[in-house]
């Protein structure tokens, strides 16, 4: 294909090459040189009404590849990669045709029509185009070389050339495939789709888009016809206008098109992208979000790390972090060394996610970040009062920690039969709100402070401490006259426990129960142990300790069932409340629970060896009661 050249002396010319020297120079150069892209090679001069194929201007355009077959456009930078024309100004935009130094240019939404849809053997292609600015503080507006169509604002797109295209089936050297660009092979014609700033710009096929884009030449004086000539040349150009583009931002897809022969298979389209630069401050948006824990709830004080700040931001109470930073790709992550101790295991999602910030508009990134369960302790005394004397040994502590759905946490007490002490340890801070109760109260006992009965807590942070004191008051009561069995749990230290039985005969009074005996003395005693509860299963052992008068107890059975028997070696037996069994238990590892104990078969003898009639009370001739313990494992 022949290039020619043609330099008009119009004022108007003059004024465009003065105004951008460097730009007139280098396609004046080119225009005046030889042989397809050679810009080196001397060419005659041409006659007027070729069209304007400068190979610098070639140089300086993005090749779009389209291929009906696969329905692909494949776009190619510039073979200029930097930017051509005159530098910046002093007071004004520096003239640019823009290469991949400025922008990048996609494409997407390819559709082809079938033949004849809209005009008679021809096939419409088209797709649609967007222009990222890469340019971090330089808008992109209205080009003055090429001069931009009247009314037309920002930056200007125009297709320079069209080739068809051929694959020739071979393998180039470095494997890719051989594609012969051919001078004219079926016509390729830019189309309607080409509508400057017209609306609509992308109408739901086989609608038409709006008017506008018609042939402009955008290098000289010359007027264009509303319609090329048919089979002749042209440098007249169809144009799409995409508006200012601000710094870092993209543009709005636009529609363009071409209607081809039904013959052609493949073409390549040259587009030349004009636009001046002009300074100005880069859009920005926000990033924000949240850090929270399942286990804790907001993360307070933890810096996140967003790509291109120089320091990271840091999550107030709510968890809640915010930065405005500016638009395009950025990387989230939240720095784990600020974590609060025991958290980090795992994020959800995965820390470092990648976001896409708008200009104005604001992108959300929350972590939800697991913890360990952070725990503190909670204590405290229960006292007695009123005219009763109860024992409150037998009562247990429930504690919820959040005053919600967590598990509960329940424990044992420990002191005098007036005046108890509980300690719970390993109680999950949860809110840092728990409520505390107390179950296995005494009869003709009840819980008058709090006067609610039930106590709370506000404030539990790992490693702390909340107290809640309870007053339990009693009224004074003649309890059934009978023996008593207690048994009663120590406090779980060095991976042990201790159950202490007692047997009580002073508490069966003949004068008050026909059913016990004038002779109160006892010698030997029997009975079965077994635990039961949720932390059951961790006992893993056992031993018998020293009792002040009945030794150390003989122990039989499997666990968690224990066989006990004990004698004493005092003269005449036991006559008052003694310890009769200590059994030390081994607790193993696992989740925390509780153990309770349940007794049966007791079988205890005097000093004779003559059995002692223990009937449980509510059966005929009742007269023996026995006290169950509990005690929570942690």
């Amino acid at each position: 294909m022949t290039m020619q050249c043609n330099f008009q002396p119009g004022r108007t010319r003059v004024r465009r090459l003065m105004a951008g020297i460097a730009m007139a120079l280098a396609v004046g150069a080119g225009a005046c040189g030889k042989g397809g892209d050679d810009v080196t090679a001397p060419e005659a001069p041409a006659l007027p009404g070729d069209p304007v194929q400068v190979p610098v201007l070639r140089q300086s355009a993005f090749v779009f590849d389209v291929d009906l077959r696969s329905r692909t456009v494949k776009v190619t930078g510039p073979q200029q990669p930097t930017l051509r024309g005159g530098q910046g100004r002093e007071a004004g935009p520096a003239y640019s045709i823009l290469s991949t130094d400025v922008i990048d240019v996609q494409a997407s939404n390819f559709f082809a029509s079938t033949v004849g849809a809209i005009q008679p053997n021809r096939v419409r292609v088209f797709f649609d185009v967007a222009i990222l600015n890469k340019l971090g503080n330089v808008g992109l507006v209205t080009p003055t070389f090429p001069v931009a169509p009247s009314g037309q604002n920002g930056v200007i797109l125009f297709p320079f050339s069209t080739n068809v295209l051929q694959t020739s089936g071979g393998i180039g050297a470095n494997g890719n495939e051989l594609v012969i660009e051919l001078p004219s092979r079926g016509e390729v014609q830019p189309s309607p789709d080409w509508n400057g700033n017209g609306t609509p710009d992308r109408p739901d096929f086989p609608a038409l888009p709006g008017a506008g884009g018609n042939p402009f030449n955008f290098f000289n004086d010359a007027s264009c016809a509303s319609v090329p000539p048919a089979g002749g040349v042209s440098d007249c150009f169809r144009y799409e206008t995409f508006g200012p583009i601000p710094a870092g931002a993209a543009s709005a897809s636009r529609r363009v098109g071409f209607d081809i022969d039904a013959s052609v298979g493949q073409f390549r389209a040259r587009l030349i992208v004009a636009a001046d630069l002009a300074p100005g401050a880069a859009p920005t948006g926000t990033i924000a979000g949240t850090l929270t824990s399942p286990e804790r709830g907001p993360l307070a004080g933890v810096s996140v790390q967003i790509s291109g700040l120089a320091n990271p931001v840091v999550t107030d109470a709510a968890g809640a972090y915010s930065a405005t930073v500016g638009i395009g790709p950025r990387t989230v992550t939240v720095l784990t060394a600020t974590l609060p101790s025991g958290c980090g295991s795992a994020f959800v999602p995965a820390n470092g996610q990648s976001v896409t910030v708008n200009a104005g508009a604001t992108v959300t990134q929350n972590y939800s970040i697991t913890c360990t369960v952070p725990t503190g302790t909670v204590n405290g005394t229960i006292t007695r009062a009123g005219t009763g004397t109860q024992s409150l040994l037998g009562i247990t502590v429930r504690i919820n920690p959040d005053a919600g759905a967590s598990p509960d946490i329940t424990t044992g007490v420990t002191g005098t039969a007036g005046s108890v002490a509980y300690s719970a340890a390993n109680v999950p801070v949860g809110t840092g709100n728990g409520a505390v109760t107390l179950e296995n109260l005494p009869s003709d006992c009840a819980v008058t402070s709090p006067a609610s009965g039930t106590g709370t807590y506000t404030g539990l942070v790992l490693g702390g401490t909340q107290t809640v004191n309870f007053t339990v008051t009693c009224d004074s009561v003649i309890p059934p006259a009978a023996y008593e069995l207690r048994n009663q749990f120590g406090a779980v230290s060095g991976g042990t426990v201790d159950l202490t039985i007692t047997f009580d005969p002073t508490t069966c009074d003949p004068v008050r129960n026909a059913n016990c005996p004038a002779d109160r003395s006892y010698a030997a005693t029997g009975g079965i142990t077994s635990l039961s509860g949720t932390a059951a299963g961790r006992i893993t052992g056992r031993a018998a300790q020293p009792t002040a008068l009945f030794g150390s107890a003989t122990l039989g059975g499997t666990l968690p069932v224990t066989a006990w028997s004990s004698v004493t070696t005092q003269l005449g037996g036991a006559i008052d409340a003694q310890q009769i069994v200590i059994i030390r238990y081994t607790i193993g590892a696992g989740a925390a629970g509780s153990i309770t104990t349940a007794t049966t078969g007791i079988d205890f003898a005097n000093e004779d060896g003559d059995p002692i009639v223990l009937v449980p009370l509510g059966q005929p001739g009742g007269n023996f009661r026995i006290i169950e313990a509990t005690v929570a494992i942690p």
